[in-house]
């Protein structure tokens, strides 16, 4: 701490706020002195964690700025005229994860249709660029015939199979929900179909 109080220094502020519009809260502010050489300094550990890794949410923000403890800060102060050279470089990354269940039972953005299905190809849902989650049951008796694309031909002649009874959800091993319109058909009678769509906001 005297070498701190006694040497050239500023602020480096990380920050977060839980949406783009609210107050920031200083999470930590580390000390960067002028060592004459580049060095690193780790944020995650321990400024930004507890032996942990940061869980943020959909809307949350991480910030950083500076923060003048009397000396200036980079390009600016009066230390000396080599004070235009100085550079800050910011390195991190990020991993998502989405709890596609979860998002399913969120009741603002969750749609659900029983719909009966005939031999002619039927429209379930249409295409959603913003699908966070969908699910298929075949509630009759009969074999459900159903696919993905603009029109039903896929229904016809690329189809998955649901046998009677059976649920269909992409899992969070798949990472992958298709936003394509969803059509289905069967080969005679009808059935009931269940479908289950939620949107992120």
């Amino acid at each position: 701490m005297k070498l701190e109080s006694n040497h050239p220094k500023f602020g480096l502020q990380l920050l977060r706020r839980k949406s783009a519009t609210g107050s920031w809260i200083e999470a930590a502010c580390p000390v960067i002195q002028n060592r004459g050489r580049r060095f690193y300094v780790p944020l995650i550990n321990p400024y930004l964690t507890a032996n942990e890794v940061k869980i943020f949410g959909r809307f949350d923000r991480l910030g950083v700025s500076f923060k003048d403890y009397g000396d200036g800060i980079l390009g600016g102060g009066s230390i000396t005229s080599n004070r235009i050279y100085d550079t800050l470089y910011i390195e991190g990354e990020y991993r998502v994860e989405l709890d596609l269940i979860l998002m399913a039972k969120r009741p603002a953005n969750t749609v659900m249709n029983t719909i009966t299905v005939g031999p002619n190809p039927t429209l379930l849902v249409s295409a959603n660029l913003n699908r966070a989650y969908f699910e298929i049951q075949n509630q009759g008796e009969t074999q459900l015939l159903w696919g993905f694309g603009t029109s039903g031909s896929n229904a016809t002649s690329h189809p998955f199979k649901m046998p009677p009874g059976q649920i269909y959800y992409p899992g969070n091993v798949a990472g992958f929900i298709p936003t394509d319109a969803i059509w289905a058909k069967v080969i005679e009678g009808t059935t009931t179909v269940l479908i289950v769509e939620s949107s992120y906001q």
